[in-house]
């Protein structure tokens, strides 16, 4: 019995390691690509033994953000972006449920699952804004800079169940609150892409 049960838990022990391990490729390189992309902003791609491809936003985050932009070498950061803005990539989408602590040298130090292994469309292609210059400390911000506050609807008679949550000097431009049963939440960007975005900004009277 004492057998079984040790073969059972090494069988499960290699399963949930192989499942999210290091992401340690062969020959690969990374770049930002895409609608308005430049040296410091894009959807992320990367090369991988001459197949160009995509990362899925799954478990992306600004720590990963930062991973990408220090192997750019942007030393100050960035943010993860899930919008969609930088368009859908094409070709294999190399890497799912990227997790990093943020002081990985390269995206290969992070964990994901093995490459190529994905549940993601391209719809889900994810993209890195990199600080060019040091983060400001919110102790030292500029006195003009604004608190994320509700957006103004663009519509005449605003929707009562749906609002965007942003700067207030850039209206259109904020993450998306809808209200049920009288308490507002925000909405997981799982499968969230272009068109989903298109139908909040007519509801907003963003036409």
């Amino acid at each position: 019995m004492f057998k079984h049960n040790g073969l059972n838990k090494i069988f499960h022990l290699i399963l949930i390691y192989g499942a999210f391990s290091q992401v340690k490729g062969q020959t690969t390189s990374i770049n930002l690509a895409g609608t308005g992309s430049s040296a410091s902003q894009g959807r992320v791609e990367i090369t991988r033994n001459g197949v160009t491809g995509t990362v899925c936003d799954d478990r992306f985050d600004d720590l990963a953000a930062a991973v990408v932009c220090r192997q750019l070498t942007f030393q100050n950061g960035g943010v993860a972006v899930f919008d969609g803005r930088f368009g859908a990539g094409t070709g294999p989408i190399w890497l799912d449920d990227v997790t990093c602590q943020g002081n990985e040298l390269n995206i290969e130090q992070c964990t994901a699952r093995p490459w190529n292994q994905t549940n993601c469309q391209h719809t889900e292609d994810v993209g890195v804004i990199c600080n060019v210059s040091p983060v400001v400390s919110p102790s030292v911000l500029p006195a003009t800079t604004r608190a994320p506050a509700i957006q103004p609807s663009n519509c005449t008679s605003p929707s009562p169940n749906i609002r965007l949550i942003g700067l207030t000097n850039l209206n259109g431009i904020g993450f998306v609150e809808v209200r049920r049963n009288g308490v507002w939440g925000s909405i997981c960007d799982d499968q969230w892409g272009k068109e989903d975005a298109q139908v909040v900004c007519r509801m907003l009277c963003y036409d």
